[in-house]
């Protein structure tokens, strides 16, 4: 795919435009390094993340894991809220908001 964007044929197709050498040579180290990820990961013994699972339960909402992640989901929906309503004024979210009897 890196060559295809040095024709006007295939730069077409995949809506590529031409990389110059040293684009090219860090795509290609990129796709390296990222191959060479999950043979080191197989390395890593599982029994290092026991108490990892002990503390992260993400099946029940009740545990120290779960309303860790729970408050930090909260957060990152209230901000994503406020950054998608930026603007917007009352009025306005009230015209957006679902009339009776529609979801």
């Amino acid at each position: 795919m890196i060559e295809l964007a040095e024709s006007p044929l295939g730069s077409a197709i995949i809506g590529t435009a031409p990389l110059t050498q040293n684009q090219k040579i860090t795509c290609w180290v990129l796709g390296a390094l990222s191959l060479a990820v999950y043979p080191a990961m197989k390395q890593i013994p599982v029994a290092k993340f026991a108490s990892l699972e002990k503390f992260l339960d993400l099946e029940e909402e009740e545990t120290m894991g779960g309303k860790f992640l729970n408050r930090i989901n909260e957060k990152v929906v209230e901000r994503r809220n406020t950054l998608m309503n930026f603007g917007i004024q009352n009025e306005d979210m009230e015209a957006l908001a679902p009339k009776d009897g529609e979801s």
